[in-house]
């Protein structure tokens, strides 16, 4: 016999278009007080509420709950509505269903699903597929069976680029984005007993650790200082990885891991020396410990430093955004092709093809192709002729041809607004100094990149 778990995810599935309403999301994945129905002599419910009433409302009776198929209106607030018992229990005291818990799903029941065999997933996937890709694409993307975060954004912007998406499906996309992402229902646990602390064994080992580096913390040795907060960190991992918090946490590792909680319960870390720029301090406390008298001037430049970057560097992009804006506010594209023989020799690599995606180039052969996710593999490891903005020569402007295909196929003929990214971009990286600090480190693969000969 199926349990309540089961009969709900099977519920959902079966009458996923319900699930849109967020009364409905809440009735199965909070706990919330559900809209009471008192029981007719022709089998039909009467419904006193202020919210809304509508087909596919769940109401509930001595423990069951109801469906509603139709109702009228009685007077303000009062409804007689025809209802059907939907087999499911109430669950006062623990939401009904987790978006976590398996159902097995058959070919259509989820319109991008159209594989023949059943397939295990989860009620949060199975959701998240039917109203972010489903509902604006039909079949165009296919059912991804996996965690579902900001990496499904290229698989449609790679679909909007080659036109399998329209512009008003993509609308679509959107308001539904929004709509999930301000469903707590849907987001992954972030607080729990557990992530409000960390490993009790982190203090003994700091200990050890400081005192095993105690020379180079003293000669400035950022290398060394990194690795105790890095050390830490994996033992602060090591102690949320079967916790509930651990997925949310682990998305932004580089600030709730590195930032967030090794300052607050590990280790305060590298922070900048005050007034010598590319030298550093280091706090060998966490804020949990409170402030120590001997590295107080350390802590408050620190607490400056994040108010004076915010305050003082964002006036960077600031001014950068309106010196482009002013710049090419009156820049457009032109025309297709502007016929240059000119070209842009680069080196692509696979670390830099997707940046070079929709870019058109010169083939041996003299004609224009153009690199797509498609033929990137072929072209990688090869010195490429690009067209490029550097060498247009179309007449008060540029051509589509030297600027990329992207903008061809979004039919984007002002700059402006493309130009004031750059603006943004380091806009954003102030202010985002307010909230990140300390040290980390980066591998260089091939250094010769980045000589200039």
């Amino acid at each position: 016999m199926a349990s309540n778990k089961e009969l709900a995810a099977r519920y959902l599935i079966k009458n996923i278009k319900d699930f849109r309403k967020r009364e409905v999301i809440q009735d199965f994945f909070t706990i919330p007080e559900k809209t009471k129905g008192t029981p007719t002599p022709d089998g039909q419910m009467m419904v006193e509420t202020e919210g809304d009433m509508f087909e596919g409302k769940i109401l509930v009776h001595d423990q069951k709950l109801y469906r509603v198929e139709s109702f009228e209106r009685i007077k303000p607030d009062v409804y007689k509505a025809k209802v059907r018992d939907i087999g499911i229990k109430d669950s006062p005291n623990e939401p009904i269903l987790d978006p976590t818990d398996e159902v097995t799903i058959y070919k259509g029941e989820i319109e991008n699903y159209q594989e023949n065999d059943p397939l295990v997933t989860t009620v949060g996937r199975a959701y998240i597929n039917y109203l972010l890709l489903s509902v604006p694409f039909g079949k165009t993307v296919p059912y991804i069976n996996a965690e579902m975060n900001k990496k499904i954004v290229p698989l449609i912007k790679e679909k909007v680029l080659s036109q399998d998406i329209t512009v008003p499906q993509f609308d679509i996309y959107e308001k539904n984005l929004n709509f999930i992402s301000h469903s707590p229902e849907f987001v992954s646990v972030n607080l729990t007993p557990k992530s409000i602390v960390t490993n009790p064994k982190v203090p003994e080992v700091r200990a050890k650790l400081l005192k095993e580096h105690a020379e180079e913390i003293k000669r400035g040795d950022v290398i060394a200082m990194t690795k105790i907060t890095n050390k830490l960190v994996e033992m602060d991992k090591e102690w949320l990885k079967d916790d509930i918090s651990y997925r949310y946490l682990n998305l932004q590792a580089k600030k709730l891991f590195h930032n967030s909680r090794s300052k607050r319960l590990l280790i305060h870390g590298v922070v900048k020396k005050f007034g010598e720029k590319g030298n550093y301090d280091f706090i060998p406390t966490s804020l949990e410990d409170g402030y120590q008298q001997k590295t107080l001037a350390e802590t408050f430049n620190e607490i400056r430093d994040g108010s004076y970057s915010r305050s003082r560097e964002t006036a960077l992009g600031g001014e950068i955004a309106k010196n482009l804006l002013r710049v090419f506010q009156n820049t457009r594209i032109v025309m297709e092709n502007c016929g240059t023989k000119k070209y842009l020799p680069v080196e692509v690599t696979p670390e830099n093809v997707k940046d070079l995606f929709y870019r058109n180039y010169i083939a041996t052969d003299g004609t224009i192709k153009t690199i797509t996710p498609e033929n990137a593999k072929s072209v990688e490891n090869k010195t490429l002729h690009m067209r490029s903005p550097l060498y247009c020569i179309a007449k008060g402007g540029y051509c589509y041809t030297c600027m990329g295909k992207v903008f061809k196929l979004t039919g984007q003929k002002a700059l402006a607004s493309a130009e004031n990214e750059i603006g943004s971009t380091i806009l954003s990286l102030s202010m985002k100094s307010m909230h990140t600090s300390g040290a980390t480190f980066t591998t260089l693969k091939d250094l010769d990149e980045y000589v200039c000969e």
